[in-house]
């Protein structure tokens, strides 16, 4: 096997790890689903850009005129099996440089999301619901976030109070306490980069999206029936009848899903399914990096094959 097809399937295996995590969810939990799947697919697009990188390397080389390096650069990628046609590796090249703008952008746009949704903690009423600290917001929509950072807190809309029980209401401040507790905005914003980046990952940002809000709704709900029959009431009224939006960032895209999941017994995580998980992941993880470090080795050699031969 050469290096170039062991880190093209190593990168594969770890695109697709979050979907695979979320299918055994039942037996490992959703909070391991998004930590490990999240790492995972990070490291994946990582991979993805770096071969990239390694095809675009004698198109920038030529198009800045340093024809010597272009020419080492093309006996190396020959060496590796991985030398190209002229409008693959141009093709190489501008996906290269627009993957990490693109990804940088979707962060900041981020970011300027979350500055919009701490302004409106400023205009919103502050009371306090069994104890926890709650803005009220005065619009019409159902609609309730989680809003982090210093000051922040959740958002709920007058929408959303008047539509739901207090009972029900409980369970979604709940929840969204539980996506502050764990700083999921992080997660959500660095998974929202990655989909605008790479828009191949989009399915499996998706089950990692999924396996946060259930994460969340695990927290909120706990082993009690009676409280997990009330979060999948809350969601049916506040997604279903128009909201779009339960946390922030999070679309509503996998509300039925996580409905059904709130029908059924709490999730209890198997300790040895746990542990063979994470030795799977960890096993993929170092097969990737091994195929990086192939890589190297046999990109060195062909580098001083191509300059002893010039």
């Amino acid at each position: 096997m050469t290096p170039f097809v062991a880190l093209i399937l190593s990168a594969g295996a770890l695109l697709m790890a979050p979907v695979g995590l979320r299918r055994i969810e039942a037996r490992i939990g959703p909070r391991m689903v998004h930590r490990l799947g999240l790492p995972a697919l990070v490291l994946g697009v990582i991979l993805v850009e770096l071969v990239l990188v390694l095809m675009a390397t004698p198109v920038w080389a030529g198009l800045f005129r340093l024809d010597l390096l272009a020419h080492i650069c093309e006996r190396v990628l020959a060496h590796l099996g991985l030398l190209s046609p002229s409008p693959v590796g141009w093709a190489a090249s501008v996906a290269a440089a627009v993957l990490p703008l693109r990804a940088a952008w979707a962060w900041r746009a981020g970011r300027r999301e979350l500055q919009t949704a701490r302004a409106l903690l400023a205009i919103a009423r502050p009371t306090t619901f069994r104890g926890r600290r709650v803005f009220v917001l005065d619009l019409p929509e159902r609609l309730a976030m989680a809003v982090p950072g210093p000051g922040g807190g959740v958002l709920v809309t007058e929408g959303l109070l008047r539509a739901l029980h207090p009972c029900e209401l409980d369970v979604v401040v709940a929840h969204e306490v539980a996506h502050l507790d764990a700083r999921d905005h992080r997660r959500l914003m660095a998974l929202r980069s990655l989909e605008v980046a790479f828009g191949l990952s989009y399915p499996m940002g998706r089950s990692i999206r999924y396996a946060l809000e259930r994460a969340a709704d695990e927290a909120a709900c706990g082993p009690e029936g009676g409280r997990r029959r009330l979060a999948a009431a809350a969601l049916c009224r506040t997604v279903g009848l128009g909201a779009g939006t339960v946390a922030f960032l999070a679309p509503a895209a996998t509300v039925a899903a996580r409905v059904r999941a709130l029908a059924r017994p709490a999730v209890v995580p198997s300790a040895w399914a746990v542990r063979g998980t994470v030795l799977g992941v960890g096993a993929v993880v170092v097969g990737g990096l091994g195929s990086v470090g192939a890589w190297i080795g046999h990109a060195h050699q062909a580098l001083v094959v191509a300059v002893c031969a010039l």
